[in-house]
């Protein structure tokens, strides 16, 4: 509206951007059956029932006071913020949930592979001794304990072996 565009053209360009077909199908209204026919933007806004009340009279008073512009530009900045916080809110509500479905995906895994590393230790175990289930945990977490460290311990070896690499390789452009 501040380029100097026509109302109805305005409008008309508002309802394709919009996105809701409620919304459009008034907008066009408003500009067609309303503006176009000689109603103020106010009263055509009120035919409308798709509007909040307070929309309405913003827009009737904004425009009886010549400040329409500034009065939408105020309501879009106000519409904006209120998505972004309820995008904020569904987005604190969604992620324990998905935290949650994680771990349970993680947990399910790490029972796949554990579950048969001790009915193998377990069959083992029971072959030679006969040992209690405590014993039995304490050799299956000696196992993990010992895999994580040769995990920990490769991982910081091929970083250390990737850094080295990349002195020796910057060392040969100097």
């Amino acid at each position: 509206m501040r380029a100097g565009l026509p109302i109805i053209d305005s409008l008309e360009l508002t309802s394709t951007a919009v996105g809701n077909e409620n919304i459009e199908a008034s907008l066009k209204r408003i500009a067609h059956e309303g503006v176009a026919r000689g109603l103020t933007i106010g009263e055509a806004f009120r035919r409308e029932s798709n509007f909040p009340l307070v929309i309405t009279n913003l827009i009737s008073v904004s425009e009886k006071a010549g400040h329409l512009d500034e009065v939408l530009f105020i309501l879009s900045t106000f519409y904006e913020s209120e998505i972004d916080a309820s995008i904020k809110t569904l987005v604190s509500v969604i992620e324990p949930a998905l935290l949650v479905m994680i771990g349970g995906v993680v947990g399910l895994i790490a029972m796949s592979v554990i579950v048969p590393i001790y009915q193998l230790v377990g069959q083992f175990w029971n072959m030679q001794k006969g040992f209690s289930l405590l014993e039995l945990m304490v050799v299956l977490g000696i196992i993990i304990l010992a895999s994580s460290f040769s995990w920990l311990y490769l991982d910081n070896f091929t970083k250390e072996r990737q850094l080295k690499l990349a002195n020796e390789s910057s060392a040969v452009v100097l």
